[in-house]
């Protein structure tokens, strides 16, 4: 029986659909060329489908080298080995070349469409039986629809015949000067298909996934919502003496709460497991998520609020009032405030929300780390106490 791994596919196949048609003619000809903003969101939402299949793709990996016998590992690994090959030769000239083919495709259709509307066109027209630009006589029509010939008098004239079919519609042809964002935008994903399997892939080839040694992932794993909370995390856990947990978990991102939703759906629908691995799904404070248990493997933890911080949202919380103020002194581009109004059954509220501003995140994330300040990282211990109760048993 040949072996199926639907969340490999899935992605895989979501990324081959940015070389597809129909994605071709959303870029470039209705985006780039027309500004059909409304395509726009078409694009987004299918780069959005593509990011959102990532976490299923690596939790089916850590199924598979958790889960199967060695013989499954080793045909999973070969075939995702031939697919991101695949995927690795594509290069400028390929992508142009399909492009190209593209547009062939295009043109043929449209010519096809074109002389059938001439064929038609001329079948339904009586000049077709004069040369063009030969003379001939037609009846003059002076008055209206009800009385054309108000003299009463049939008059004929002379005229031209113009015996051709104008074309007023174009092909929708790529245009070539938007190449370098097509392309850019294919690296990009192209590099987020790569960031999860070739990791895993080496994993394997240095021998890591075996049925019949430690299991390589034993450690805990810690998802959080971002990249940039791994190197605070990390950073905080230097300054701060808590190396020891680090070397008890691993840190993986998954870019924002939604996708933390769905590694907890996966695993809950997904449970049976031969290693005991324990997972920790940490929430930034601004989702308020209810801290869950499932079995003695899965758990949803929130980070907590602290009130009176100038950050309202994401793990930038834990920074006191007076740090985020040092960072506006240093660069006022750091901090996003805006300030909402309304009315909740007739009572009024105001609310508040601060946070770094999402382009300045690496910016932000860099700076606070060259401070070495275990006083601005202080807060940071909640995170610490969460995982090592967890991994204790000191759980309810």
């Amino acid at each position: 029986m040949e072996l199926v791994f639907p969340f490999k596919n899935i992605a895989l196949n979501y990324f081959w659909e940015f070389l597809e048609d129909r994605f071709i003619h959303n870029f470039f000809w209705e985006f780039k060329q027309k500004n059909n903003t409304n395509y726009k969101e078409h694009l987004t939402n299918d780069i959005k489908t593509f990011y959102n299949s990532l976490p299923n793709f690596e939790n089916e990996i850590l199924q598979i080298v958790n889960t199967t016998n060695q013989e499954t590992i080793n045909y999973y690994f070969k075939e995702l080995k031939n697919n991101i090959d695949r995927i690795k030769t594509i290069n400028e000239e390929e992508i142009k070349s399909i492009l190209n083919e593209y547009n062939i495709k295009i043109y043929e259709l449209f010519s096809e469409k074109i002389n059938k509307e001439i064929d038609e066109y001329f079948k339904k027209n009586e000049r077709k039986k004069y040369k063009h630009l030969e003379e001939y006589e037609a009846v003059d029509f002076m008055g209206s629809l009800l009385n054309p010939f108000p003299s009463g008098e049939i008059r004929k004239k002379r005229v031209v015949n113009y015996n051709f079919y104008c074309i007023e519609k174009i092909p929708e042809l790529v245009d070539f000067k938007y190449f370098n964002n097509y392309y850019q935008l294919l690296s990009t994903l192209r590099d987020k298909i790569y960031s999860i399997s070739d990791r895993y892939i080496l994993l394997f080839q240095e021998g890591k996934f075996k049925v019949d040694i430690e299991k390589f992932f034993n450690k805990a794993v810690v998802y959080v919502e971002g990249e940039h909370d791994i190197k605070l995390i990390k950073k905080a856990a230097i300054l701060l003496g808590q190396e020891k947990i680090l070397e008890k978990i691993e840190l993986r991102q998954r870019s924002g709460f939604k996708n933390l939703d769905k590694i907890w759906n996966f695993y809950k629908n997904n449970s049976v497991e031969i290693i005991a691995q324990k997972k920790i799904l940490l929430y930034d404070c601004d989702t308020h998520k209810s801290d869950e248990n499932f079995g003695n493997l899965l758990y949803k933890r929130t980070i907590p609020t602290i009130k009176g911080h100038i950050i309202t949202k994401g793990i930038e919380n834990l920074f006191s009032s007076y740090t985020i103020q040092e960072a506006i002194k240093h660069k006022k581009e750091f901090v996003d405030f805006k300030t909402i109004k309304g009315s909740n059954r007739g009572k009024e509220y105001y609310e508040e929300i601060n946070e770094i501003n999402k382009d300045e995140k690496a910016n932000f994330c860099e700076w606070i780390c060259s401070t070495d300040s275990a006083d601005d990282f202080k807060n940071f211990e909640i995170i610490f106490k969460i995982i090592s109760d967890i991994l204790e048993g000191n759980v309810q």
